[in-house]
């Protein structure tokens, strides 16, 4: 029993925190987003986009809503999907600045009232101007913007 509430408690660690009640999205039927979602698109721009430019930030939450859309739960689910994003198998320490929850905020109620302008236009990937790895040879540069390199998968 005890290993159990154990395990639990190390799997929840995992997650950002939940502060604060449920904030009220109009829009697709009232769909209520929770803070929890915020918080973890908000993380996940400050971490893997704080030193960009702010449309470098948007383009990073971007890539985050359409992976949500090919079908994943919340974006939180998103974000702690294994070796997907960097900073999230680090034991990262969930932070974020206003800016980042503006963002975050801003693109989810765009998203989930159904009027979001992806100017990225579906991308799924990116990653930092420097790296090039084995998984990226299935994909093709279609802009960049800041130390990112935002990518298409090859047809």
């Amino acid at each position: 029993m005890r290993l159990a509430v154990l395990g639990c408690i190390i799997w929840l660690s995992f997650y950002p925190p939940f502060t604060g009640s449920p904030e009220r999205l109009k829009g697709h039927g009232g769909r209520v987003i929770a803070s929890s979602e915020i918080e973890c698109l908000a993380g996940a721009i400050w971490a893997e986009a704080r030193g960009e430019p702010t449309k470098g930030q948007y383009a990073v939450g971007h890539v985050i809503l359409n992976r949500l859309r090919q079908g994943n739960s919340d974006v939180c689910s998103v974000v702690a999907h294994p070796y997907q994003f960097s900073f999230y198998t680090r034991n990262y320490q969930w932070k974020y600045h206003a800016k980042q929850k503006e963002i975050a905020v801003r693109l989810l109620q765009d998203e989930y009232n159904g009027n979001r302008q992806d100017f990225l236009k579906g991308i799924t990937h990116y990653t930092n101007v420097k790296v090039k790895t084995v998984w990226m040879k299935a994909f093709m540069v279609e802009t960049v913007i800041g130390n990112h390199k935002f990518l298409r998968e090859k047809r």
